[in-house]
């Protein structure tokens, strides 16, 4: 780690495990940034890196950090390891595979086309408390779709 920080989180030689989430992206990088360097800054930014370089950081820590593995005509594969994120946590997990990544300068173009859920998250997701009966009923909206911004 050091100065190539973003590039820390590359390696094309890695095989995921099934206990990991891997997120499919479609990338562009702006003028001036290599596709490495900016599938380094989404899955930097995306997992527990920051935007300045560290100087260190604890094995603990760098055992949480995504890996980008797969490119491929601008299409790039990022594994999130297990203990990144907490099972059926939806919210947290959308701010950190979807959130604040899209507005990076690095990018030109960044799409998320797919997610592949290992068991364990999947198994930690509660359902619905009510279903769609019962979201009807509180608002009781029974006549047309239910829809929000």
């Amino acid at each position: 780690m050091g100065f190539e920080w973003y590039l820390d989180f590359i390696d094309k030689a890695y095989a995921p495990s099934d206990d990991e989430l891997i997120a499919l992206f479609k990338m562009s990088p702006s003028i001036g940034t290599s596709m490495e360097d900016a599938a380094g800054r989404v899955a930097s930014e995306s997992s527990i890196g920051t935007w300045t370089t560290l100087t260190t950081m604890s094995p603990g820590m760098r055992r949480l950090m995504a890996k980008a593995y797969s490119f491929d005509s601008g299409l790039v594969k990022v594994a999130y390891p297990r203990d990144l994120f907490e099972a059926g946590n939806v919210p947290q997990l959308v701010s950190s595979v979807a959130g604040n990544i899209f507005g990076m300068k690095a990018l030109q173009t960044l799409k998320l086309l797919d997610l592949r859920f290992p068991k364990w998250y999947i198994d930690g997701l509660r359902g619905p408390s009510k279903g769609i009966l019962g979201v009807r009923d509180a608002f009781k909206v029974y006549d047309r779709p239910l829809l929000a911004t």
